[in-house]
Order: structure tokens, then C-alpha cells, then sequence
């Protein structure tokens, strides 16, 4: 699943850097580190194939009023899963279908669901406002 993240402020189509970033898997992933302290305008993260959500912890640095905060945002993915023969060679290939998002807003301001359906093809499938 592949995550923008963008200015609220600014009408663009293009991605805005956030400067320190982690991410951590929660659930089925507990305690499981993706990101460490990254400078990113977009990411990936892993669905479960095992279950019908994932949960991530995202945690924001910024700096409001000459200090810096730590913000964290909770977001969780629901989705249905189902297998498609990618070919005879390569085999099946796990689709998800994204049936539900939620996401605090302790730092994001809101989101956007661009594709509900996330295949090996890498295109976007959440904006992220902040």
C-alpha cells in the first residue's frame, strides 16, 4: 500500500516532504519498525495477509512555537483479500481491496482514498493531509 503525504494548505498535486517520520506496525505486527526517523513525501506499507486489516502507528516530529513535538497518528487499513494467477511461471499474487480507512488527527489534518485497490503495480492509494 502506497501512502502520499501532502500539504493541506497547499492546492498541489505534488508530494510535501515530512521531515521526521516513524512508523511502527501495531496488531499483527506489533512493535514492528518500517520507518526510523525518515525524511519521506510517500511510503509503503505492508498489509497482512493473514488478516482483513492492518494497523500502523505513525509518529511526527515538528516544530510549533520554537519547540519540537512528537505527534502520533494511528492509522488503520480494513480491506478483503482474494489470490489472482499472476502467471503459470510466477504464480498467485495476493489483492487487496480497501474497504475501510481511519486515521487520527493529531498531526493529520485529513485523507483521501485514490485507489482501493492495491496490486504489485506501486501507484498510490491514500493521500495524507497534514
Amino acid at each position: 500500500l502506497q501512502v502520499g503525504f501532502y500539504a493541506y494548505h497547499k492546492p498541489s498535486s505534488k508530494h510535501d516532504t515530512l521531515d521526521t517520520l516513524s512508523v511502527y506496525g501495531i496488531g499483527g505486527k506489533a512493535g514492528y519498525l518500517l520507518y526510523k526517523d525518515s525524511s519521506v513525501s510517500s511510503l509503503y506499507l505492508p498489509l497482512s495477509m493473514n488478516m482483513d486489516s492492518s494497523s500502523f502507528i505513525i509518529n511526527s516530529i515538528i516544530k510549533r512555537n520554537g519547540t519540537y513535538k512528537t505527534l502520533a497518528d494511528t492509522l488503520t487499513l480494513n480491506y478483503t483479500r482474494h489470490l489472482q494467477l499472476v502467471s503459470k511461471e510466477c504464480g498467485f499474487s495476493t489483492i487487496f481491496e480497501i474497504t475501510k480507512v481511519n486515521v487520527s488527527r493529531h498531526f493529520f489534518d485529513s485523507l483521501k482514498v485514490t485507489s482501493t485497490t492495491v496490486t504489485t503495480s506501486y501507484g498510490e492509494n491514500i493521500r495524507i493531509f497534514f
